[in-house]
């Protein structure tokens, strides 16, 4: 089954994994990593949890020390999944957005209750009003 929720969930352990080799790398560092062990378990999670393809990269501060793709664009069709492979990511990246705009927040550039105006003067809705007094708590 490609689609619904079995298919959604069978990306969750790359996410974890992901979200560990964050919290790994800030704690200990990138150059710790062994990429080749790395490389070895993307494989068998990918294959384990029939994802059909994925692709990551590593980027630590302004360069790229690890890009791969692993498996296949689609079942049943051979083109493979390279570094340059795009994916359509759907509604995930309303949480890549709110935890970046929570990452800001923790650094103090920018706080929940600051009109979106105030970053996006262009920013323009139906009601005047509601242009000039929504703030970045409200799109979320």
């Amino acid at each position: 089954m490609r689609h619904g929720m079995k298919y959604y969930y069978r990306t969750l352990p790359i996410l974890g994994f992901l979200l560990f080799l964050h919290a790994f790398g800030t704690a200990q560092g990138i150059g710790e990593l062994d990429l080749d062990k790395m490389d070895k378990y993307l494989e068998k999670a990918r294959v384990e949890w029939q994802v059909p393809g994925l692709s990551i990269a590593i980027v630590k501060d302004d360069s790229v020390v690890f890009a791969r793709g692993y498996g296949y664009r689609e079942y049943g069709k051979p083109a493979e999944v390279d570094e340059y492979t795009i994916f359509s990511i759907a509604s995930i990246t309303k949480g890549f957005t709110s935890t970046a705009l929570a990452i800001l927040n923790d650094e103090g550039k920018i706080a929940w209750d600051d009109p979106v105006r105030n970053y996006l003067p262009d920013f323009t809705l139906y009601e005047t009003w509601v242009s000039n007094e929504i703030r970045i708590r409200d799109l979320l």
